[in-house]
């Protein structure tokens, strides 16, 4: 892995759920945009609006910046399977 100065990726690595939800928002009429910070995803739903959707694997932990962005007020969300990410717009698992 490449790295930008000290501890800084030059990319980082989407954890292995982000294809599906991202797969499963789209199928719900959702427009998914890959940010990367503070969250992995900004995802808008005309009938919901924006959210910022951070992708975990089960257990997975939020990175220092992210906790000092949540900390800040930015709106994180934390969806760790399909059927949460698809409960933050109202609907149900495939």
């Amino acid at each position: 892995m490449s790295r930008a100065g000290k501890g800084r990726h030059l990319w980082h690595r989407s954890d292995a759920n982000q294809k599906e939800q991202v797969e499963a928002l789209r199928a719900i009429g959702c427009l998914v945009w890959h940010i990367g910070r503070p969250s992995d995803l900004l995802v808008f739903r005309e009938d919901k609006g924006l959210r910022l959707i951070e992708t975990k694997r089960r257990k997975g932990k939020l990175t220092p910046g992210q906790v000092k962005a949540r900390e800040a007020g930015w709106p994180i969300i934390v969806a760790e399977t399909v059927d949460a990410v698809l409960a933050e717009f109202g609907a149900v698992g495939r």
